[in-house]
């Protein structure tokens, strides 16, 4: 019900937080699952190889800066800079989400690496 009378880009945000949760949750399949079927072939063909990219890319918990934005022809790029929640590693990641919402709570993603 939230997500339904939500603007376009705070499904965006929800999709990103469902996604960066499972990666968070260690349910890597549930991540695995959001990402888009084209996305999935080009990049990560099996699930084990973005497990692989998540454990050894992302953080044990991901906290989420979101950053800049931009729509283009129904599809959104939203920057964002990923770091450590725990404290424990330093380093940032930032990466460009690319999402377009699809009807009702379906949406495709992917994402890169700026």
């Amino acid at each position: 019900e939230t997500y339904n009378s939500s603007s376009d880009v705070e499904k965006v945000i929800l999709n990103i937080k469902k996604f960066f949760m499972g990666i968070d949750d260690k349910n890597y399949g549930y991540a695995y699952s959001l990402i888009s079927e084209g996305f999935k072939s080009n990049k990560y063909p099996s699930k084990e190889e973005f497990i692989k990219y998540a454990e050894e890319n992302l953080f044990e918990k991901n906290e989420i800066e979101y950053n800049t934005y931009k729509e283009e022809n129904g599809v959104y790029i939203y920057k964002i800079k990923i770091s450590d929640a725990t404290g424990k590693r330093k380093e940032i990641r930032n990466l460009n989400i690319i999402m377009k919402l699809n009807n009702g709570t379906d949406f495709e993603m992917s994402f890169s690496e700026n």
